[in-house]
């Protein structure tokens, strides 16, 4: 079975939130779902962490906190901004030691200048992984630890979050240190360089691999994106399953245009979704 956590900082406005997370109880079909949150939410079982600053580092720890309350042999992320089908969820991974990732997932503008819009960028993205969980646990718990011993994410680099896209060295650079005059020959940064070393030697057994669903998943970019504004190619104003940014945005009018995944062919396990490609 799949369990789900869907983390949050809570800086999502309050008509983007609503529809995100009425979307994902409908999608979840009554899956175990943990929700880990700066404030409380009304969302499967809620873990609230309190205020935190912003960051990779208190993203990748709710991911933690939330993966290690779960009980579920599979896990998928979910993300506070990202619109998801049943059929994300019913997928299953076939191999226990690979991440993959649902490179169905469009963007749509929420409000701005190109309101409305649909666009599409294949790409592997955390909101997107479903993976075994205790692979998760060891790759998440060890990136938690590069970014508390003074590495950092590589911004603007494709795969650079997503566990298995990239090499480790490809993915983390170190950070300089912040106190003045001290060198990086001190014993927690020295730990931290031999612990990446391993790591890196160690992503030759994980690798990621993508999946793709009938239905699209949506990955929606507002004003507040933690990865800044983004747009991608085949611009549309329309999706089917979705229809309209209206009709996303009222549930009645998306019960109305969508097409039921449940009765679309092919669906519904690992083994009739769409196979495995590899990126």
């Amino acid at each position: 079975m799949t369990g789900i956590v869907f983390y949050t900082d809570n800086t999502v406005a309050p008509d983007l939130a609503a529809v995100v997370r009425r979307e994902l109880l409908k999608a979840a079909e009554g899956r175990p779902l943990v929700s880990v949150s700066h404030t409380p939410v009304d969302v499967g079982q809620n873990i609230c962490v309190g205020p935190l600053v912003r960051s990779h580092l208190s993203m990748y720890r709710q991911m933690l906190i939330g993966a290690e309350a779960l009980d579920t042999p599979i896990l998928a992320l979910a993300e506070h901004d990202c619109l998801y089908t049943p059929e994300h969820f019913w997928w299953e991974p076939p191999d226990d030691e690979t991440f993959y990732y649902n490179v169905n997932h469009w963007f749509l503008q929420w409000d701005g200048t190109h309101r409305g819009e649909y666009s599409y960028y294949r790409r592997r993205v955390l909101s997107m992984l479903i993976v075994n969980r205790a692979l998760f646990l060891r790759a998440c718990r060890e990136k938690v630890w590069m970014l508390e011993h003074g590495w950092m994410i590589k911004k603007g680099v494709a795969g650079a979050c997503e566990p298995g896209a990239l090499p480790a060295e490809e993915q983390m650079v170190r950070a300089l240190p912040c106190e003045p005059g001290v060198c990086d020959d001190r014993v927690e940064y020295l730990a931290a360089l031999a612990r990446f070393k391993d790591l890196g030697k160690e992503c030759g057994r994980w690798h990621a691999e993508a999946f793709r669903t009938v239905q699209p998943n949506l990955d929606v970019r507002h004003r507040s994106n933690f990865s800044g504004r983004r747009r991608g190619r085949h611009p549309c104003r329309y999706l089917p399953y979705w229809g309209t940014l209206e009709d996303v945005q009222h549930e009645e009018a998306l019960d109305r245009t969508r097409v039921d995944a449940h009765q679309q062919p092919g669906l519904g396990t690992a083994g009739g979704a769409r196979p495995v490609v590899r990126v």
